[in-house]
C-alpha cells in the first residue's frame, strides 16, 4: 500500500504542476477580461488569480481521480488522502524554495496577501511583506480544497460506474418476468 501511495503521489504531483501552469494562462486571460470590465485594482485581480487557482487546480485533480475511480470501480480514501497530501507537501516545499512563485504555487501568494492585509493588499510590493507562515497556511487551504474535491469526485466516479453497471445486469425479479419458467 505504501508503494501505491508513493506512486499515486508522484502522479498527483505532476497533475498539480500541470494545473498550476495551466492556471497561469487561465488567470492571465481572466485578468485581461476583468480589466476590460473595469477591475483594474491589484486587490481585485488578486481575487481573480486566487479563484482561478482554486478552480483549475481542483478541476484537473478531480477529473483525474473521477476517471480513475470510475474506471477501476474502487474508491479508497485511505490511499487517496495520503497520496494527495504527499504531493501537496512536496509541491509546498518546492514552492517555498522558490519564494511561492506563481509558476509553482499558483494563487497561493495572492491568497496569503489577502489573508494578511485584506484590502491593503494593493500592489506587488506588498508580496515581500507576506510572512512565511501565512504562505504555508494559504497553501494548506489549497491542498485541503484539492483533497476535498478529489474525495467528492472519486466517490461520484465510483458511484456512477456502479450505477451504470447495475443497469446492465438484470435483477432477479426482471429475470423471472422475462423467463417465467425459471
Amino acid at each position: 500500500m505504501k508503494k501505491q501511495i508513493l506512486a499515486d503521489g508522484i502522479v498527483y504531483l505532476i497533475c498539480m504542476a500541470v494545473a498550476v501552469l495551466l492556471n497561469l494562462l487561465v488567470s492571465a486571460l481572466l485578468e485581461t477580461i476583468g480589466m476590460t470590465f473595469g477591475l483594474v485594482e491589484y486587490y481585485q485581480r488578486a481575487w481573480i488569480r486566487v479563484a482561478s487557482g482554486f478552480f483549475v487546480g481542483c478541476a484537473i485533480l478531480a477529473a483525474l481521480i473521477y476517471k480513475e475511480c470510475y474506471k477501476s470501480l474502487e474508491f479508497y480514501p485511505s490511499v487517496l488522502i495520503p497520496s494527495i497530501a504527499l504531493a501537496g507537501i512536496v509541491q509546498m516545499i518546492l514552492a517555498a524554495i522558490l519564494s511561492f512563485n506563481p509558476i509553482l504555487a499558483g494563487g497561493v501568494r495572492d491568497l496569503a496577501g489577502i489573508m494578511s492585509f485584506g484590502k491593503g493588499f494593493d500592489s506587488e510590493a506588498m508580496i515581500e511583506k507576506i510572512k512565511l507562515p501565512m504562505c504555508l497556511a494559504a497553501f494548506a487551504i489549497y491542498i485541503a480544497c484539492e483533497i476535498g474535491c478529489a474525495l467528492l469526485f472519486g466517490y461520484l466516479g465510483k458511484k456512477r460506474r456502479a450505477k451504470s453497471r447495475s443497469e446492465l445486469i438484470p435483477t432477479v425479479s426482471e429475470e423471472t418476468e422475462e423467463n417465467p419458467q425459471a
